[in-house]
């Protein structure tokens, strides 16, 4: 796990040179879409994405929690009212919710000649990773643009949102932390899995989009 170097608005860099910038995309109602809204959507994702830089990491992060319902700012001035409120209070549902992040690693700066305390920096080598990095942010503003101009059956768009400078810092300890917000676990990175106290997370992922059908039939 990577620890935050530097935050502003809603881009982070990484103490191994990795740079990252977040989102958050609100998705239209899933019964408000028809057959035909998914294939377009499956097909205006690759298209927007196409052009990213060569090594860019895009990450979609679809996280469900599961929660407790409140209905405390129901009202209950008659007895449908009251009723309504007691009968969904404490419902279990899952929060939705969805980011986008982009990510940049950096050979200039992830390098290992950088982790000799003695070796020569140049100010060439982090010139060229601003450069680099102004192009990135350029490429991620054009994905955005594309996205938010998706037209769907029935006037749905889609929603994006940069993350704030503070939201993104508690979002990166409460992700970490298992999205608990009660108490701060200790967590320890092993080889196969990540220890959050007494719990356990691990990652599969894809490889290659080849993994991947060619096509994507919805039903």
């Amino acid at each position: 796990m990577s620890k935050l170097l530097f935050l502003e608005n809603n881009t982070a860099v990484f103490d191994n040179g990795v740079f990252g910038v977040a989102y958050k995309l609100q998705l239209p109602e899933k019964f408000s879409l028809g057959k035909e809204d998914y294939s377009d959507l499956n097909n205006y994702w690759h298209s927007a994405l196409k052009d990213l830089p060569v090594n860019t990491v895009f990450y979609k992060q679809d996280t469900f929690l599961e929660k407790k319902f409140s209905t405390k700012n129901f009202k209950q001035d008659n007895f449908l009212q009251k009723d309504t409120k007691y009968y969904f209070s404490n419902w279990d549902y899952l929060e939705h919710s969805c980011n986008l992040f982009f990510l940049l690693p950096s050979q200039e700066i992830n390098n290992t000649n950088l982790i000799n305390p003695f070796a020569k920096v140049t100010k060439k080598r982090f010139e060229s990773f601003d450069e680099n990095i102004e192009n990135f942010i350029k490429s991620v503003e054009s994905v955005i643009l594309s996205l938010r101009a998706i037209k769907l059956k029935g006037g749905n768009k889609l929603k994006i949102i940069p993350f704030e400078e503070i939201e993104l810092a508690n979002y990166y300890e409460l992700y970490f932390n298992l999205f608990d917000s009660d108490y701060i676990s200790d967590i320890q990175v092993n080889n196969n899995n990540i220890n959050i106290g007494t719990k356990f997370a691990s990652l599969v992922c894809l490889l290659d989009e080849d993994k991947l059908p060619e096509k994507l039939e919805t039903q």
